[in-house]
C-alpha cells in the first residue's frame, strides 16, 4: 500500500510512536512471524508474548537475539 501524498503546506508534523494513536504492534508480530516462517531453521515460531516483550527494541538486536 503506497500512501497518498497530499499536495498542500501543512504547519506541522505528527510522529508516530507505536501506540500512541495506532496500535501497530499486531502488523509487527505478523511480520515477525512471516519472517521466521522463511527460515526453516527456526521452524516459524515467534511466540506473540515474546514479540510483544520485545516491541520496543531495535531490529538489530532482534535479529541479534533470534541468532543466539
Amino acid at each position: 500500500m503506497k500512501p497518498k501524498i497530499l499536495d498542500q503546506t501543512f504547519s506541522g508534523y505528527i510522529f508516530e510512536f507505536d501506540g500512541t494513536i495506532s496500535n501497530t504492534l499486531p502488523l509487527h508480530f505478523h511480520a515477525w512471524t512471516k519472517a521466521m516462517n522463511a527460515m526453516n531453521d527456526f521452524g516459524g515460531i515467534f511466540p506473540e508474548d515474546l514479540s510483544y516483550s520485545w516491541a520496543s527494541r531495535p531490529t538489530t538486536t532482534i535479529l541479534g537475539l533470534i541468532n543466539e
